[in-house]
């Protein structure tokens, strides 16, 4: 059962990687279409807000993959691991956000950069779901008899 719960965790990671490839490859189309239709300062934006959520999506998942083994510690060099992840992600990476919003770009391109990850995420996962690849756990009782209602 172990080998299996390996599997699974590494097939998640694997779409969250997979996931952050794809909105970077969609950022980059994005921003060549907005450079040519002229729109530069939209570009960037959209572009540097993309990059920033992904940035943030990769470090989430680091943090996950240390925090949530099964049957063991942290040791120290995960804890050092985590601390520095910490230390990236909250002072430095939040900072270089407030440095964006700072820069006057516009901020609805900002915000556009920062769905496309959450986009991406959400039409894999249904994807997936349409697919029947990753089936709905069924929960509750199964069915009532006779009309009965909750």
């Amino acid at each position: 059962m172990g080998n299996r719960d390996s599997a699974e965790a590494k097939m998640n990671l694997g779409f969250i990687r997979r996931s952050i490839e794809t909105a970077l490859v969609l950022t980059g189309l994005s921003f060549l279409v907005l450079v040519a239709l002229g729109r530069s300062g939209w570009a960037w934006s959209m572009g540097l807000g993309s990059v920033w959520a992904c940035l943030n999506w990769l470090l989430i998942s680091a943090l996950v993959r240390i925090l949530l083994v099964r049957d063991r510690k942290l040791s120290g060099r995960s804890k050092v691991r985590v601390a520095l992840l910490m230390l990236v992600k909250f002072p430095l990476l939040y900072g270089a956000g407030y440095l964006l919003l700072r820069q006057g770009l516009p901020v609805l391109g900002l915000l556009s950069g920062f769905w496309i990850i959450l986009g991406v995420v959400i039409a894999k996962a249904a994807g997936r779901l349409i697919m029947g690849m990753d089936p709905v756990p069924q929960s509750g009782p199964a069915c009532r008899r006779g009309g009965e209602s909750a």
